[in-house]
């Protein structure tokens, strides 16, 4: 397949196999407010979704908290089957003990390309020993941390939600990636703190077309601090589509027009679209055929 620049890549997308796979993210009280939590999709829905970009971030999810179990090989197995534009990430839960097992089978058995965890959604405190021991083996072999916090799965453990409480992580492990997923919420101001503070914190903007105010206030606070180059197109697929999202970024100013508040110049809307990803996380050889169009 013949690919042209830009690359465009959506960092956040989920599939799972049933409904039966979310434990309580399915619950009836979730529903309402998250329907795509009733869905069951596949890797060709995922496709069709996807056909404005060029790579998709596939993101797994465990947690023993929450009764989710979407299998680390069914990631991988999606990922293998479209291994040209998706690539996988794998979900270890730090609260069950089995850290560097698991890590080591996302890795050398499942060939993913990183790793998912959710302090608020799996239950531990960022600098808990089973965590560090990820941080130490994602360093170790280069491998990119997603740190999901929003929709479809839910956060039964706020507490460890501040992103203020990885701080100290970010501080000794400069070298490891890490993308705060849904815009930080509802911690955006934290999180834009943090992508001013250390250069290898990142966050996407899944979540944009659900909440269309917070997004509009996230873009402009992101451009007057002057941390814009930070933020990574994500879908939220199949809360969003692709196409649905990158129209929402571009569209953003409009829900301000004629007014007197700020917008943001369509150039920097442009360059989050995008944004050289793969490249900034260390993925560029992730996916076939992208290595010489990354590094032109």
């Amino acid at each position: 397949m013949d690919y042209k620049s830009p690359v465009i890549v959506d960092c956040h997308a989920h599939l799972w196999e049933s409904t039966a796979q979310l434990g309580k993210s399915a619950g009836s009280w979730r529903l309402s407010s998250h329907p795509s939590a009733g869905k069951s999709v596949s890797s060709h829905d995922l496709q069709v979704a996807a056909e404005p970009v060029s790579v998709t971030f596939l993101l797994g999810f465990r947690s023993q908290l929450l009764g989710v179990n979407i299998p680390n090989k069914f990631i991988a197995d999606c990922a293998y089957q479209y291994r040209q534009n998706v690539i996988g990430f794998g979900s270890v839960d730090p609260a069950t003990g089995s850290v560097m097992a698991e890590a080591e089978k996302i890795r050398l058995e499942h060939k993913l390309a990183g790793f998912v965890i959710s302090p608020a959604g799996q239950g531990f405190h960022p600098s808990a020993t089973s965590a560090m021991s990820l941080y130490d083996y994602s360093l170790a072999h280069q491998m990119p941390i997603i740190i999901h916090n929003g929709q479809p799965f839910g956060c039964p453990a706020g507490e460890f939600s501040n992103p203020l409480l990885w701080s100290e992580i970010f501080r000794q492990y400069p070298q490891v990636k890490f993308v705060f997923t849904d815009m930080g919420w509802p911690w955006v101001d934290q999180t834009l703190l943090l992508l001013g503070e250390f250069e290898n914190v990142f966050m996407d903007l899944a979540g944009l077309t659900s909440q269309q105010w917070v997004g509009y206030q996230t873009l402009i606070k992101g451009y007057q601090m002057g941390v814009l180059d930070k933020f990574l197109m994500g879908s939220d697929y199949p809360a969003a589509g692709a196409a649905t999202t990158i129209e929402a970024i571009y569209s953003i100013n409009q829900m301000v027009s004629n007014t007197n508040l700020p917008t943001i110049p369509r150039q920097r809307l442009r360059e989050i679209v995008e944004r050289n990803t793969l490249e900034l996380l260390g993925l560029a050889e992730k996916v076939s055929g992208f290595e010489s169009q990354v590094s032109g």
